[in-house]
C-alpha cells in the first residue's frame, strides 16, 4: 500500500502508554477544566487541530451524548458516543463559561500551545506537537486490533492507505522488538 503524502517511514510521533499517562496526570494537575476536555476530546476521537477549532455547542447532541465532527479533509461526518466520565466534564466546561457558539473560543495557535504546555508538563519531547494526539489514538486502535478501515472511518481519513501507517509503525517496532531480543543475543 502506497505510503501518504508528507509521511515517511518511523516518521509519525505518537504518545506511548506512560506517556499518555504522562500527560492526562498533566491535564488533571492543571484543573483547567477547558484545556482538559479539549485535549480528551482530541486524543478520543484524533482530532485534527483545526477541526477542534471549528467545534461548535451545535455538534454535541445533549439527548444522545455524541458529537459530531465534520472531516477536515474529505467532508465526511462522523457522529461519535461520548462516554459518562467525559460527557459530564464537557457539560461542566459549557455551563460554567457560558458557551454560545465555539466550544473552544481560542486561535489554532492558541490551541497547538495549550498542548505544548501539558506536553512539556508531562515531560514529552519538545518535537510533538497536537498532532502526536491523532496519532496516538490510531497506534492505540492498531494495538487492539482495530482494522485499517475502522481506523479509517473513526479518524476521517480519505483512504485507508492513510491509516495503514499505525500498522506498520507497529510491525516495523515488532520486528525491532524481536531481532533484538531473540536473534541479536544469540549472535553476540
Amino acid at each position: 500500500m502506497a505510503r501518504p503524502r508528507n509521511t515517511k517511514k518511523n516518521g509519525l510521533k505518537f504518545l506511548d502508554r506512560d506517556q499518555i499517562k504522562a500527560f492526562e496526570k498533566a491535564l488533571v494537575e492543571g484543573k483547567n477544566l477547558r484545556d482538559e476536555v479539549a485535549m480528551r476530546l482530541t486524543f478520543r476521537f484524533g482530532l485534527r487541530v483545526q477541526e477542534l477549532y471549528n467545534l461548535k455547542l451545535s455538534d454535541l447532541n445533549f439527548d444522545s451524548q455524541q458529537l459530531t465532527v465534520e472531516g477536515l479533509k474529505n467532508g465526511r461526518t462522523r457522529t461519535y458516543d461520548i462516554d459518562a466520565p467525559l460527557w459530564k466534564k464537557i457539560t461542566r466546561y459549557i455551563k460554567q463559561n457560558k458557551i454560545e457558539d465555539r466550544l473552544f473560543p481560542l486561535s489554532t495557535q492558541g490551541l497547538k500551545f495549550m498542548f505544548k504546555r501539558y506536553a512539556e508538563k508531562a515531560g514529552l519531547p519538545s518535537d510533538y506537537s497536537i498532532h502526536s494526539l491523532r496519532h496516538s489514538i490510531g497506534i492505540a486502535m492498531a494495538q487492539k486490533g482495530a482494522s485499517a478501515i475502522y481506523i479509517m472511518k473513526w479518524l476521517r481519513h480519505r483512504s485507508v492507505s492513510s491509516s495503514q501507517v499505525y500498522f506498520e509503525q507497529l510491525e516495523d517496532k515488532k520486528l525491532d522488538q524481536t531481532m533484538n531480543e531473540r536473534i541479536f543475543p544469540e549472535f553476540m
